[in-house]
């Protein structure tokens, strides 16, 4: 752990999650289900602006229509067409395992 890291979790700016939460905060389904879900009421005004500026677009890979950049599209058709601009990971991995990344997508 970085030493800036463990010094922000010392003065409480910080939590560490290790142990049987790990699984889920560490899926990256979250930030799917933030990028989805930011414009949508669960979210204060403040809270949509924090995950405009720092969540990237993210979505799960099923077949359903979505926006990008306040375009409805369709997901699959959308990755097809645009994959050389995409990354695909898998929600639990890690270490670069499974990722494919632009025209290798």
């Amino acid at each position: 752990m970085p030493l800036e890291m463990l010094a922000a979790f010392q003065v409480g700016d910080v939590v560490i999650y290790n142990g049987s939460m790990t699984p889920i905060t560490a899926s990256k389904l979250n930030v799917a289900l933030l990028s989805e879900y930011k414009d949508s009421d669960y979210f204060s005004r403040e809270e949509q602006d924090i995950i405009e500026k720092h969540i990237p677009w993210t979505r799960k890979i099923v077949d359903i229509e979505t926006l990008y950049k306040d375009e409805k599209v369709k997901l699959t058709g959308f990755i097809r067409t645009h994959r050389e601009n995409l990354v695909i990971k898998p929600a639990d991995g890690f270490g670069g395992v499974g990722v494919y990344v632009g025209k290798y997508t």
